[in-house]
């Protein structure tokens, strides 16, 4: 029985030895700078004898059991430029490909990263060189490459995409010449299994070269076999803010894609957003010129849906302006537009088209298909009022704040309604920021004897006098005595001691001399030019 014990104490201690103090010992060996060194180099050169390329690591510092930091990683591709960099990398490892073909990391944080994807001169992108390299497998039945991340965050990651032949558009996005910076995102639950990646993304902004740029993106997203799709997303840029409970892109492989119109279906679901054509143009630069913001997008979904509208045309009503090709329309009572004009001429009270259409892609496609094929290329004309009798086209009446600038008058009833908060506050939203030029002028300065009341003051303007129911830009003078009403004042004006101003445009630099009296309506305002003094 003693012999017996001894044999299990021998067993038992062994089995220490391999459990615990081996692996301390190790993770102490690999804690020396030295072993550290000599680890990253027989790493460095085994990655490139695999990939047949050079790969570079500056640095790594192994913790105990568990905490890895990785620095200057460099991957480059079989042209000799950037693959991919990773300034600095940081993970806490649980578990490690000796015992499963993959890793699970509690937490990653990744900085100062590039990736770069560029189509060789044979025609094939540079990571797709890499990754069949990676690929070759020596044993035939190896399992698929498995990496999950509990949390990851991004922060100043850079990824280019360029091709061959560029588009070279005046304006928007050259989806052949990318150029995506300042990318920083908040991931978690972040999975890739062999080929399917799915991950939550609780933030992400990023801009691209265009002038396109993402402040806030999320949601659960899953990529597989062909698919991609989103569930609960949100996407807020400097102009839109658009909420999509679920996306969908289906094709049947990956390949497909490269036939992406007549082979990928796509479908997405819109709620409670706001869209403007500013953002929408990065991507349909015709629209560049629009300017318009589409609230409630949901709406405008729904009331095609209820329809059953081939297509469905936001409209306004009220005073036609008069701007080249503006579509009028008269509907029946189901909303249904029965007749369509199309003129320059306006004035009059009526339905007019804010140039807002929505239709199915694949009924969009045979409209062009067949308007080029006889040489048309008026979309209102020739596309809208053509079909007015054969497609189903109803309206739907949009009820926000709409200003069309054709006229002086037009430009001076739109600077008016700005006093109103109610129309300030929908056109100026937190959500949507207006930028403009940044100019350091010193705060508004009001004399003892100022007096202004529900008025706009820009920076730099120095009052001594009555302003009321104004605007005033940057830099404006008020004299003292002066009196100033429904008015409206740009930079640098300025108005001498006792004038008075009623219902007036001023231009830049224009003067008014001292005891001057100006006096408009508010359906005949006052024009005074630039630098007109009068």
């Amino acid at each position: 029985m003693r012999k017996v014990t001894k044999i299990l104490g021998k067993v038992l201690s062994a089995a220490v030895l391999l459990l615990i103090v081996l692996p301390l010992a190790l993770s102490l060996l690999l804690s020396i700078n030295a072993v550290q060194n000599f680890v990253v180099d027989r790493a460095a050169q085994f990655a490139s004898r695999k990939l047949e390329t050079v790969v570079r690591i500056d640095r790594v510092d192994i913790g105990i059991f568990d905490r890895i930091t990785l620095e200057g990683l460099y991957v480059e591709d079989y042209g000799g430029d950037t693959l991919l960099y990773v300034g600095k990398l940081h993970a806490f490892i649980t578990q490690f490909g000796i015992f499963s073909n993959g890793f699970t990391l509690r937490h990653g944080r990744l900085t100062d990263g590039k990736f770069y994807l560029r189509e060789m001169p044979d025609g094939v992108m540079n990571v797709k060189q890499i990754v069949s390299r990676m690929g070759r497998k020596e044993k035939k039945e190896e399992s698929d490459f498995r990496l999950s991340i509990s949390a990851l965050t991004v922060e100043n990651l850079e990824f280019r995409l360029e091709k061959l032949q560029h588009r070279n558009p005046v304006y928007g996005i050259d989806f052949s010449d990318m150029d995506i910076r300042d990318i920083d995102a908040v991931i978690d639950n972040f999975t890739i299994d062999g080929g399917a990646v799915g991950a939550e993304i609780g933030r992400f902004s990023a801009r691209e070269k265009s002038g396109f740029e993402i402040d806030d993106f999320g949601g659960k997203f899953f990529l597989a076999n062909g698919c991609i799709g989103m569930e609960n997303a949100r996407l807020v840029t400097p102009h839109s803010n658009v909420s999509i409970p679920a996306v969908s892109i289906v094709g049947d492989s990956w390949a497909e894609y490269k036939e992406y119109v007549d082979r990928v279906s796509m479908t997405v679901e819109v709620r409670n957003s706001m869209l403007s054509s500013d953002d929408v143009a990065y991507f349909s630069p015709k629209l560049r010129d629009w300017r318009l913001t589409l609230r409630n997008i949901n709406l405008l979904f729904d009331a095609h849906e209820q329809s059953g509208a081939d297509i469905t045309v936001a409209y306004c009503h009220g005073t036609v302006p008069a701007l080249n090709n503006t579509m009028t329309f008269d509907l029946d009572s189901d909303g249904r537009i029965k007749e369509i004009a199309i003129s320059s001429v306006g004035g009059e009270e009526g339905n007019y088209s804010l140039n807002v259409f929505l239709l199915k892609k694949s009924l969009l496609e045979r409209l062009i298909s067949q308007a080029a094929s006889m040489h048309y290329t008026d979309f209102e004309r020739d596309l809208i009022q053509a079909n007015v009798g054969v497609l189903k086209i109803c309206g739907y009446k949009t009820e926000g704040f709409v200003v069309t600038l054709d006229s002086l008058k037009s430009f001076y009833d739109a600077n008016m309604a700005l006093l109103d908060l109610n129309n300030r506050s929908e056109l100026f939203c937190r959500k949507r920021p207006v930028y403009t030029k940044v100019r350091d002028e010193v705060p508004a300065i009001y004399g003892l004897g100022a007096a202004v009341k529900n008025s706009l003051v820009a920076d730099g303007c120095k009052i001594e006098g009555t302003v009321e129911n104004s605007i005033l830009f940057r830099g404006v003078t008020i004299g003292k005595d002066a009196v100033v009403k429904n008015s409206i004042i740009m930079q640098g004006a300025y108005i001498g001691s006792g004038a008075t101003l009623n219902s007036v445009i001023m231009d830049k630099i224009s003067i008014i001399k001292p005891d001057k009296s100006l006096c408009g309506t508010n359906t005949f305002p006052v024009y005074v030019g630039k630098g007109i003094v009068v």
